[in-house]
């Protein structure tokens, strides 16, 4: 295996979590980490879009908390907004 996709979103953050403690006993080369933003919740499981840089950047920072990695070799978008000034900002 040479990669590991994922989401934020996937049990609400809890496969980030799965992923990182898989990668912690990892032996040899770490496999690339993927993972997604777009889709947050709060604390009732509700979920929404947030397609502006300021929650692109907290979506980022808790991927990577959750992930406890200082890298994400590549973040993609989960549900991108359908308006263009949207995209432009995330």
């Amino acid at each position: 295996m040479n990669w590991i996709d994922t989401a934020a979103v996937y049990g609400l953050g809890h496969a980030e979590e799965v992923v990182a403690r898989a990668l912690d006993g990892w032996k040899g080369q770490r496999p690339l980490v993927f993972t997604k933003r777009g889709l947050i919740w709060d604390a009732a499981g509700h979920l929404s879009r947030r397609p502006f840089a300021a929650s692109v950047r907290k979506e980022c920072e808790g991927s990577l908390a959750r992930l406890r990695t200082d890298v994400i070799d590549l973040y993609q978008v989960h549900w991108p907004p359908e308006r263009d000034a949207e995209i432009e900002e995330g």
